[in-house]
């Protein structure tokens, strides 16, 4: 089985947050932190563009 990276361009993930607080959010392996909103009992993150593999980093 091959796995092929896909492109993500301009999403919102969106997680339920529990009343947890956020101190950063990034795709790692680069750090590059993303803009969030809390809204609803969710967190909305943007993910402006990714290609390959990433992996979303959220600290609490």
């Amino acid at each position: 089985m091959i796995e092929e990276p896909i492109e993500l361009d301009n999403i919102t993930l969106s997680l339920r947050h529990d009343d947890r607080n956020f101190k950063n959010i990034y795709l790692a392996p680069k750090k590059e932190r993303l803009s969030y909103t809390l809204k609803g009992g969710y967190v909305h993150i943007n993910i402006p563009k990714s290609k390959g593999y990433s992996l979303l980093v959220i600290e609490e």
